[in-house]
């Protein structure tokens, strides 16, 4: 295995074999629908928790994950596979955001509008990545 192939997952599977019925990863399919349910709750309680309004992007974004797993793991195709990896990254620039703008000047304030920016920066650029080089996913992670 070379280098190139650790950084950019080539080669990489799920824990979970891919079987030959409807749902090709039935336990991971399932358990995609615990993220589509966090983000629901997210943006259910945002309100009541007093939350940054971002917070409400924040739960969209983890409940497409939940979207996006589950298209992944139902089919295994590249569609459910790009959906998958894109909401992934799209949370995680969100989270990458949202600590950048918590370090600068008057950061607990900014910090949803690094957060949201970031995060549609990502899903942008990951967006297009994602179409020729699918495997670039772990290498943005």
């Amino acid at each position: 295995m070379m280098l190139a192939d650790v950084f950019l997952g080539i080669g990489s599977s799920d824990c979970e074999a891919i079987g030959s019925g409807l749902v090709a990863q039935p336990v991971n399919t399932w358990t995609s629908v615990a993220y589509l349910l966090a983000g629901a709750w997210i943006i259910a309680r945002s309100r009541r928790w007093l939350l940054d309004p971002s917070a409400v992007v924040f739960g969209v974004l983890v409940a497409a994950n939940g979207v996006g797993s589950i298209a992944y793991h139902a089919s295994a195709d590249s569609l459910g596979r790009w959906m998958h990896d894109l909401s992934i990254l799209g949370a995680l620039g969100f989270v990458a955001g949202w600590h950048v703008g918590r370090l600068r000047p008057a950061g607990s304030a900014r910090a949803g509008r690094w957060a949201i920016g970031a995060a549609g920066v990502v899903l942008l650029a990951m967006g297009v990545v994602l179409v020729p080089v699918p495997d670039a996913t772990n290498a943005a992670v």
